[in-house]
């Protein structure tokens, strides 16, 4: 996930121990080759309940004109296999999109991987909140090539300096190219 706003105080809360957080900056260009050779796409969620009504809609319509022009009155089992099917693999192209309005703010936006079965050699897992969390490891650059990253933003800190000289020394030791990297000044207390 991404988000428009790199530093944004309900996102600290949400996803960095009080003083210990980074928010990475891309530029959208830097993005979009990986993105490519990896079959994914970026898009921005929908929060307005209305449009994703309409895009939900939109879909049952597909599926039921499909259903209407090929199926006729008595359809077999694997006629309605294929529509769901049909109806499944268009509601996996906007469902990762569909958010809350409630976390509008986030203007979050989403790399989306192909379907992939769960039992596919490429999923990771890590530790999430309350469970374990699957995932497929996006790469940012080729192999030989190195990380450009066009803002970091030093979360909430006792001690902005310091934390910022040890990410710049971080950075350069991994071969990081980082723009600039800015403190939140969001006070400490507000966390």
């Amino acid at each position: 996930s991404f988000s428009e706003k790199g530093n944004l105080l309900s996102q600290w809360r949400g996803y960095c121990p009080a003083g210990n957080g980074y928010s990475i900056g891309f530029s959208d260009s830097s993005l979009i080759d990986p993105i490519s050779k990896q079959n994914y796409r970026l898009g921005k969620c929908i929060y307005d309940e209305t449009e994703q009504d309409k895009l939900i809609s939109m879909i049952l319509e597909h599926v039921l004109a499909k259903f209407n022009a090929t199926v006729g009155s008595s359809p077999n089992k694997q006629e309605i296999k294929e529509l769901i099917e049909i109806f499944s693999r268009n509601l996996s192209v906007i469902a990762p999109l569909l958010k809350n309005k409630a976390f509008e703010e986030e203007c979050e936006w989403r790399l989306i991987s192909r379907p992939i079965e769960i039992d596919h050699p490429e999923i990771r897992y890590r530790e999430g909140k309350t469970l374990i969390i699957p995932y497929h490891e996006f790469q940012l650059v080729d192999k030989d090539s190195p990380l450009r990253i066009e803002q970091m933003y030093v979360g909430p800190s006792t001690d902005f300096e310091k934390t910022a000289a040890s990410l710049d020394v971080f950075l350069q030791s991994e071969g990081v190219v980082c723009r600039a990297i800015t403190p939140s000044r969001i006070p400490y207390r507000g966390l």
